[in-house]
């Protein structure tokens, strides 16, 4: 019988990254790579990339990082951004830039 991981399975498992959850914590960065061939163009400084790279600071405090597709970014993009907002990471900016403008207006 079919269903609707089927397609998504290889050696018993899930395909690491297939199925996003909804919301992600971190931050999308590019990076650019040597391999550490002698004879590879990164040797004389042409480094390979850009890779986008999802990082983010585990429960305790540790830095992680993981890969993330050329076509799967957009999608990670996404659910980053869905995070911030509800976390009230924006509430946070907002808040801070009404302060900010009441400064002003109170040193006018």
């Amino acid at each position: 019988m079919r269903n609707k991981f089927s397609d998504f399975r290889r050696n018993g498992r899930l395909k690491f990254g297939v199925l996003l959850p909804k919301m992600l914590l971190g931050s999308l960065q590019l990076e650019w790579k040597q391999c550490g061939r002698d004879r590879c163009r990164c040797a004389a400084g042409d480094l390979h990339g850009p890779y986008w790279y999802r990082r983010w600071r585990d429960e305790t405090g540790k830095q992680r990082k993981q890969y993330v597709r050329l076509d799967r970014v957009e999608q990670f993009s996404i659910a980053i951004a869905q995070q911030r907002v509800i976390s009230g990471w924006s509430v946070r900016q907002a808040l801070a830039k009404i302060r900010r403008m009441e400064k002003e207006l109170h040193n006018v």
